[in-house]
């Protein structure tokens, strides 16, 4: 299971920045973005 902090904050634009300590966890959070969209 996935356990670690990921911080997705959009811009006024509707841009993602995506916050994480691993780059495994800004993988996930990339993933999860473009899910979103």
């Amino acid at each position: 299971a996935f356990s670690e902090e990921v911080r997705i904050v959009r811009d006024h634009y509707g841009i993602p920045h995506i916050f994480a300590d691993t780059d495994e966890g800004a993988a996930y959070g990339l993933g999860y973005a473009q899910a979103e969209d």
